[in-house]
């Protein structure tokens, strides 16, 4: 099974400000997608992802009241619906996912703790058969 960090998210209530922050302050490249425009953002440094920018919308993906600032793993795996499977066997808790995106499935999922992880698997990365459940 293939498991990579991704990186950490920062979730941003002011999207533009703190984005530009982590640039200016780390001298950091901005690589932006058209379906997320104004959402999210990975920023990186000599082609290693370093953080991803994310607007807190509150509806999709609310922080924790009282706003702790906290951060989340993001994780790259071959096998997602395996894990998905895992986490809930192992206690752990499924937020929502997977679901398709455009050349990619992602989700987020809750650790023993509550402690936030969302799961991506570019088409790429997927060695694993897509349960006919998640096939439209």
């Amino acid at each position: 099974m293939k498991i990579k960090l991704v990186n950490t998210v920062v979730h941003a209530e002011n999207f533009e400000l703190v984005k530009n922050w982590y640039v200016k302050t780390f001298d950091l490249s901005v690589t932006e997608y058209p379906e997320e425009a104004g959402n999210y953002v990975d920023l990186s440094s000599e082609g290693q992802d370093i953080v991803g920018i994310a607007q807190n919308d509150n509806k999709n993906h609310p922080l924790p009241s009282p706003r702790s600032n906290g951060q989340y793993l993001q994780i790259s795996c071959s096998h997602i619906f395996t894990i998905f499977e895992r986490v809930k066997a192992n206690g752990g808790s499924v937020t929502w996912g997977p679901e398709r995106g455009n050349g990619y499935w992602c989700g987020e999922v809750l650790d023993i703790e509550g402690n936030q992880i969302w799961l991506f698997t570019p088409d790429s990365d997927l060695v694993e058969k897509v349960p006919d459940r998640y096939k439209s």
